[in-house]
């Protein structure tokens, strides 16, 4: 196929696909006031009192674990992020469980509670 042709075919086609995305971008919400009875959340915390719900006021961003909800907790994220483990963590391989080689050289993964073998047994 001539370059031409893949630029008439392709630069049309390109151009359409390009100019539909923004149909279907997700919007963000509108930001809510606080309903009455709402729990203001701006910040990492503990939020562990149950019944009334949990607002988002900011968005919350931590190097660590951002949010601990207790139990039967509701949190309305109202249109804002939460971003939590952000710090610079490196993956560390655990060579023999979920990840690593085996005992005949073969490349061993654990998924969804199933050992897996890229190599057959001899």
């Amino acid at each position: 196929m001539s370059k031409t042709k893949i630029l008439r075919i392709g630069f049309p086609l390109a151009t359409f696909m390009f100019s539909t995305l923004s149909l279907f971008q997700c919007k963000t919400p509108e930001k809510r006031s606080l309903p009455e009875g709402s729990i203001p959340i701006s910040g990492p915390g503990n939020y562990d009192k149950a019944g009334p719900a949990y607002m988002l006021t900011d968005d919350i961003v931590s190097g660590k674990s951002a949010v601990f909800l207790g139990k039967d907790i509701t949190l309305d994220l109202n249109g804002y992020t939460i971003t939590y483990a952000g710090g610079n963590y490196g993956h560390i391989p655990n060579s023999g469980f979920e990840e690593g080689v085996g005992d005949r050289g073969q490349r061993l993964s654990i998924q969804q509670m199933y050992t897996h073998s890229s190599a057959k047994r001899l």
